[in-house]
């Protein structure tokens, strides 16, 4: 079924060399990630650590790979005390959560149309697993379609640890410099 484990790791074998799930699955490594687990306590989740936040806020700062428009970023809208959508989220963030691979789910609107579409899908004997049990609508996303995952295949260095410059092995000197990782750090010193 669309959105769940089996379609999305199908998914992920369609191209040779692509892991089953998102390498960057991690708020340390995704500022979608991080966004929508920022918002999973709105969704029935458990809230960040206020140091966390506050860490991983300083992390991505100013970061070229983080939403610009508040239409991109993930949101959570709410009504009669749950939340009702969920918009622009990490998939990985929604499965762990939700039990299913999506960048948009919608919970049907009241009881009644609720009712009218169980009625609907018993009449059709869909199965249970079926996610419109729960949800009106889920649009499933696979994390190679998602626009943040695009961008840090493009721009590694912005979600890796920084490389040691300077290092001390046995030797001559004893010491040695990483060229490449000292142009790094001052191309992203002087770059903003």
């Amino acid at each position: 079924m669309e959105g769940d484990l089996s379609w999305y790791y199908d998914q992920s074998k369609k191209t040779p060399g692509l892991p089953l799930r998102c390498p960057y699955a991690s708020p340390d490594r995704c500022p979608r990630n991080y966004e929508s687990l920022y918002l999973v306590d709105q969704i029935g989740g458990t809230s960040l650590d206020p140091k966390v936040i506050e860490r991983l806020d300083k992390r991505w700062s100013g970061s070229t790979l983080t939403s610009v428009l508040a239409e991109q970023a993930p949101s959570v809208a709410n009504a009669g005390g749950q939340f009702s959508t969920l918009n622009h989220f990490c998939p990985e963030v929604t499965y762990d959560t939700l039990g299913w691979f999506a960048k948009h789910i919608h919970r049907y609107v009241d009881e009644i149309d609720r009712d009218q579409a169980h009625t609907k899908l018993r009449k059709e004997g869909i199965d249970s697993n079926d996610s419109r049990w729960t949800w009106s609508s889920i649009r499933p996303m696979h994390y190679s379609e998602c626009p943040s995952y695009a961008l840090l295949l493009k721009l590694p260095e912005e979600t890796e640890k920084k490389a040691n410059i300077f290092s001390f092995k046995p030797g001559i000197y004893g010491i040695s410099v990483d060229l490449q990782a000292l142009w790094q750090w001052i191309r992203r010193k002087f770059r903003g």
